[in-house]
């Protein structure tokens, strides 16, 4: 995470573009994979992550206008968390690196939205199914017939298209990283080895980094054929 100022500012510029409503932004869940704990490797909501910066699953925001306040909405661990996963920061340990001082229950986001008017609810396109049926029953909406902020959408590019100096940084790490992977990939590619040799070997270099991949990466000796998913041709 960045320093909590970073987060505090770029919260505060996106509340200065509206004058009433509440802005809902939806952390993304864990993905089960054949059963409920067996899940896909976690991947935050990219603008949940740039306003508050927590990578932990099953956590919203709710930006209030009104009261010029953010609020966290989550739950702590349980013992059973706690088990399984080991000690970790608190939630509101997390919160508070984000520059967030109130939190509440994720069962209570339904009751706080709900005393406003639907239609002051601002929330980006969902694309995880979770999140489109969280905002059906938030907002009564059938799942196809959502209706995202068109303002909010064009304020959080607008915001989010200028980088910042701490994020320039960062890309230019990733663009390091990516640059090595591609060396990496030119230097196995010999007629005996297989395509998923050289993806095996650009994601362990990749994670001995620290990072994972944003997309799968397209390694094929078909150079029409951009999303192969096997991997098995040498």
């Amino acid at each position: 995470m960045f320093k909590k100022e970073v987060y505090l500012n770029r919260r505060n510029n996106l509340l200065s573009k509206f004058t009433t409503g509440k802005i809902l932004l939806l952390g993304n869940i864990e993905n089960p994979i054949n059963f409920e704990h067996n899940t896909y490797p976690f991947r935050q909501d990219s603008s949940f992550l740039y306003y508050i910066g927590i990578k932990s699953p099953r956590l919203a925001a709710v930006l209030d206008t009104d009261k010029n306040e953010t609020i966290l909405f989550g739950d702590e661990m349980t013992i059973d968390d706690i088990v399984w996963m080991g000690q970790q920061q608190t939630l509101a340990e997390k919160a508070d690196l984000s520059g967030i001082s109130k939190i509440l229950p994720f069962n209570q986001l339904f009751d706080y939205l709900n005393k406003g008017k639907q239609e002051d609810i601002h929330y980006l396109p969902p694309y995880q199914s979770h999140n489109k049926l969280l905002l059906e029953q938030l907002t009564g909406f059938p799942a196809n017939q959502l209706q995202p902020s068109v303002a909010l959408i064009k304020a959080v590019v607008a915001q989010r298209s200028i980088k910042s100096t701490e994020e320039i940084i960062e890309l230019e790490k990733a663009v390091d990283i990516a640059v090595e992977m591609h060396r990496i990939a030119i230097r196995m590619t010999k007629p005996d080895c297989y395509e998923y040799q050289i993806s095996n070997a650009m994601q362990h270099f990749a994670q001995n980094q620290g990072t994972s991949f944003s997309y799968p990466p397209i390694v094929t000796k078909r150079g029409e054929i951009l999303h192969n998913h096997m991997q098995f041709h040498q």
